[in-house]
C-alpha cells in the first residue's frame, strides 16, 4: 500500500470536516500521551546541615552543659526534611528547610558522642547523611540541704533516734544514747558489745532517720562514710518511702538501699531497690568492688541519682554509676513506688540475715561507723 502525504496545496482543497478528520486524533493522541507521561522529581542536592552546640566558644570548648544542639538544615529541589538521632525523629515540612533544636540528657556529666542522620526529600527521592556529634550535659543540681555534723549534737531538725526495732534477726537493741555521738564535724554510730551470747541483745547500737523532718523525691543524695571492718558489721544508708507512716507496709511503700556493706564479704558494696514486686532476695541491685585492700575502712561517697525515669547508685563520681534501674514502660504502685517522697535512714547493725549469715566474730566491740556528710542536691 501506498504511502500518502499531504502538502499544502493538498491541504487548501480539503474542507475543514476532511482536516479535522487527519488532525483531531493526532491531538488526541499528543494529549493522553502526555498526561500519563510519569512527574519526575528531581534529586535533592546540596545538603547542608550547620551544627552548634550551645555555649561553645574557646573557654567552654564542651558548650555550656545544657546538653542542647541546633541542626540548620537546607538542601536545593527539597521538599522537606527528617532527622533522626538518640532514638528520636524529627520533620521538617518547609521546602526552605530550617531547623531542629534538641538536648542530649541520657549521660550526665560526660562527654558523649551521639549519631545523627539527615535526609532531605522530594517525593519519592531523597540525599541524606550521617554524621556524629560529641555533647556535653551536666545535670544543673544545686545542692538544697545537708547536714555537716557541725556541733556536738545531732540536729533534731534533722534527726530523730529510733528504738525498739528488732529486724532481720539482728543481735543488736538500738539505744536513745550512749551509741552515737558527734565531734570534729563527724557523726559516729558505735556498736559494742554486752556479752558473748550472740543473740538479740548481745550488741547496742544506734539508728538515726529523717521521717517526719526532712524528706526527698528525685535529685542526687550521697554521704561521706568510714565503714566498720570485722564479720558481723552491717551498716547502711538507706531510704523508705515517707507513706509506711500513714499505713503502707513494707515492700509496698517503696525501699532505696543507697549503701550496705557486710563486714563477711570485705570490699563490696551494694545498691538495692525494694518494692511490692521485687524485694528481699529478688530486690534490684548491683554490686561495687572498692579499689585496694582495707578501702572499706577509708573515706568514699555514696551516693543516689535519682529522677522520674531511672534510679543509679554510684561510689566517688556521680558521673560514673556502677548500677542503673530503669522504671517500667508502665509504673505501678507496685513496680515503681519511687514517685514519691522517702526519708533517710542511717543505721549499724550487727549479725542477722544477712551481716551474719557466714557467721560472726564475738571478739568484736566497740565498732565505729562514721559518717562525715550528707548532701541532698536537686534541680
Amino acid at each position: 500500500m501506498r504511502k500518502r502525504t499531504f502538502g499544502i496545496k493538498d491541504l487548501q482543497r480539503m474542507s475543514l470536516k476532511n482536516i479535522l478528520r487527519i488532525f483531531v486524533p493526532i491531538q488526541i493522541l499528543i494529549a493522553c500521551t502526555a498526561s500519563n507521561t510519569p512527574d519526575i522529581k528531581l534529586a535533592p542536592t546540596n545538603l547542608l546541615v550547620n551544627v552548634q552546640i550551645a555555649g561553645l566558644s574557646n573557654s567552654a570548648p564542651n558548650g555550656d552543659g545544657s546538653g542542647t544542639v541546633n541542626f540548620a538544615i537546607s538542601a536545593k529541589n527539597a521538599t522537606s526534611y527528617m532527622v533522626q538521632t538518640d532514638g528520636k525523629t524529627f520533620v521538617i515540612d518547609n521546602k526552605d528547610g530550617g531547623t531542629v533544636n534538641y538536648t542530649y540528657a541520657s549521660q550526665p556529666g560526660q562527654i558523649s558522642t551521639y549519631t545523627v542522620l539527615v535526609a532531605a526529600y522530594n517525593g519519592n527521592v531523597h540525599k541524606d547523611t550521617t554524621f556524629q556529634v560529641p555533647v556535653y550535659y551536666e545535670e544543673k543540681y544545686t545542692l538544697k540541704w545537708s547536714d555537716e555534723f557541725d556541733g556536738t549534737t545531732i540536729n533534731t531538725n534533722n534527726w530523730a533516734v529510733e528504738t525498739n526495732i528488732h529486724v532481720n534477726n539482728e543481735l543488736q537493741t538500738y539505744t536513745n544514747s550512749g551509741n552515737y555521738s558527734i565531734a570534729n564535724g563527724v557523726l559516729t554510730i558505735t556498736c559494742n558489745k554486752v556479752n558473748n551470747d550472740g543473740v538479740y541483745g548481745s550488741y547496742t547500737s544506734a539508728r538515726l532517720n529523717t521521717s517526719g523532718k526532712k524528706s526527698f523525691k528525685y535529685g542526687r543524695l550521697e554521704a561521706r562514710l568510714k565503714l566498720p571492718k570485722g564479720k558481723g558489721t552491717w551498716p547502711a544508708f538507706w531510704m523508705l518511702g515517707e507513706s509506711i507512716g500513714s499505713g503502707t507496709g513494707w515492700p509496698k511503700c517503696g525501699e532505696i538501699d543507697i549503701m550496705e556493706y557486710v563486714g563477711v564479704d570485705p570490699l563490696w558494696v551494694q545498691g538495692s531497690l525494694h518494692s511490692q514486686s521485687y524485694y528481699g532476695g529478688n530486690s534490684k541491685n548491683g554490686r561495687y568492688q572498692l579499689p585496694s585492700s582495707n578501702d572499706e575502712a577509708e573515706w568514699h561517697v555514696y551516693g543516689l541519682l535519682w529522677d522520674a525515669n531511672k534510679i543509679s547508685f554510684y561510689v566517688d563520681d556521680y558521673t560514673k554509676p556502677y548500677y542503673t534501674y530503669l522504671a517500667p514502660a508502665t509504673k505501678t504502685a507496685d513496680n515503681w513506688p519511687y514517685d514519691n517522697n522517702f526519708f533517710v535512714i542511717l543505721n549499724f547493725a550487727f549479725g542477722g540475715d544477712w551481716g551474719g549469715y557466714a557467721g560472726i566474730d564475738k571478739t568484736l566491740d566497740n565498732m565505729t561507723y562514721q559518717i562525715d556528710w550528707i548532701r541532698y542536691y536537686a534541680q
